[in-house]
């Protein structure tokens, strides 16, 4: 089959699979950096229909002059796509270093030259395929650069992302050198790299809660997992479990509603939030009106420390007139040797111990 046919029907595919994508990824709105994956999707469209239009101008076309138009365009438009993904890396993980100047000037300086590539070589592709590696290069260096040395789960969520196009410039280098005849495969190695991305997406939402945004329970036993294997790697730290349960939640839900509830839910997951952030630790739902919160060291009290932050928060916190948010909570330490089930255990044993201590005063 002439070449030029089998990539217009693979072109064809890839607009189908980018469909696909697209209507799963339209769900994605409270994804930071959600519109600039919009401008992601719109590039990729354009890349696929420019291909199919170089293609058929090949065919049909002896005019040398329309083809490398085309070509320029087609080449710009995957140099966007690259460009976009360094602006969603850059939008979705807070890097406030990357100023608007660095954002529109600096960062499209390979756009430029791959514009000027296709402008003035005849043999862009090439060029064009080496200058892309800049974008996908750069943020992997954004991501091994600001690294959370506290949070395990947050390296590893933009690791993730940032290799994730990875993939998609080895497919675009490796395959036409094997096929030179002229085979392209931009595309697919773009949606390759959306497909992770949005599996990425999946797994992040499977494990929050979404009433509170805290992680939830699933979120916590990948904490735990990773606190674990982190002890038996140094052996040098540990860390305390926080049980938390609020004081009279039924008398919200009983006296005005639902709603009510779920809006102290949120006051007390943001309070939480706030105070487990800020001593790098992480809070979670466990379901109903309780919550954890995990320490990433096992400083001398530090649980205390804690504790003491989110009942001096919660007294900020304006509810009802006529009632106060209050909570109870409980403290473990693991021990290196407890089972988990049981260090829970401890920490709502410690949590009950307050409550009834509460219930005498």
């Amino acid at each position: 089959m002439n070449s030029n046919f089998f990539n217009i029907q693979f072109e064809l595919l890839s607009l189908v699979l980018l469909s696909i994508l697209y209507f799963f990824h339209r769900g994605q709105k409270e994804i930071k950096g959600y519109k600039i994956l919009g401008y992601i999707y719109l590039f990729s469209f354009m890349a696929a229909l420019t291909n199919i239009a170089y293609q058929i101008t090949a065919l049909t076309v002896s005019e040398v002059a329309v083809s490398h138009i085309v070509s320029w365009v087609y080449a710009s438009m995957l140099s966007l796509v690259w460009f976009f993904w360094l602006l969603f890396f850059a939008e979705k993980f807070g890097f406030k270093q990357f100023k608007l100047i660095s954002k529109k000037l600096i960062s499209a300086i390979p756009l430029l030259l791959v514009s000027l590539a296709t402008i003035f070589l005849s043999k862009f592709r090439n060029v064009l395929l080496v200058l892309n590696i800049i974008y996908p290069i750069g943020v992997i260096v954004m991501a091994l650069y600001k690294r959370n040395k506290n949070s395990i789960r947050e390296n590893e969520e933009r690791l993730r992302i940032a290799f994730a196009a990875i993939p998609a410039v080895l497919i675009s280098i490796i395959i036409p050198c094997l096929l030179p005849g002229g085979f392209c495969c931009s595309t697919f190695g773009i949606e390759l790299t959306l497909l992770i991305l949005l599996v990425s997406f999946q797994h992040d939402k499977a494990v929050v809660d979404r009433l509170t945004n805290l992680p939830n329970r699933y979120g916590m036993d990948e904490e735990i997992e990773e606190q674990l294997a982190q002890y038996r790697r140094d052996q040098s730290d540990s860390f305390y479990v926080i049980a938390c349960d609020m004081d009279n939640f039924k008398t919200i839900n009983d006296t005005w509603g639902h709603a009510e509830g779920d809006r102290a839910l949120r006051l007390v997951a943001k309070v939480l939030n706030s105070v487990a952030d800020r001593n790098n630790s992480t809070a979670f739902r466990n379901g109903g009106d309780e919550f954890i919160i995990i320490t990433d060291k096992s400083e001398r009290n530090l649980a205390e420390k804690i504790c003491e932050q989110v009942e001096q928060e919660l007294e900020q916190v304006s509810f009802r007139d006529d009632f106060t948010i209050r909570i109870s909570m409980g403290i473990a330490l693991y021990d290196g040797i407890t089972p988990i089930s049981e260090l829970l255990k401890r920490a709502d044993g410690s949590l009950y111990d307050a409550k009834k201590i509460k219930k005498h005063t």
